[in-house]
């Protein structure tokens, strides 16, 4: 009779045999790594939560002031002496594409705060558990 081979299941990168007990998987933390990791990982990721913040700020701070502007030009539609309708029609159709502007670019700095930090801070809990845990193989 043919000898059938055992194949594995591959389930988040571990695998896991058909018969019970023929391969079990213990999360072990190596220490001296891991106060390693600490030691280089923080500051590293403050520094980087700073470039970060400091990039989104700018990015909120360039959004209030294309606001501002738009709401300028609005309100400068109605204060400034323009005879022709059509001319006041533009400048407030400018002004509420100007502040339609802000408002996206409002968006897309709060959005990237939210990707960016929450990326990096995935990032670096993985990085940590891909160095600081080994998985050894336990019987029984």
């Amino acid at each position: 009779s043919p000898v059938v081979e055992e194949e594995a299941i591959l389930i988040d990168d571990s695998p896991i045999y058909d018969r019970e007990g023929d391969f079990e998987v213990e999360e072990r933390i190596r220490p001296l790594v891991l106060i390693l990791y600490l030691i280089f990982a923080i500051p590293i990721g403050l520094a980087l939560i700073g470039i970060l913040a400091v990039i989104g700020i700018a990015l909120l701070a360039l959004s209030c002031y294309v606001g501002a502007v738009g709401v300028g030009v609005l309100s400068a539609a109605f204060s400034v002496n323009i005879t022709v309708f059509a001319d006041r029609l533009i400048v407030l159709g400018a002004g509420l594409v100007i502040t339609a502007i802000g408002v996206i670019l409002a968006w897309f700095s709060i959005w990237f705060m939210i990707v960016s930090f929450r990326g990096l801070f995935r990032g670096i809990v993985a990085l940590g558990r891909k160095l600081c845990v080994k998985e050894v193989a336990v019987n029984g």
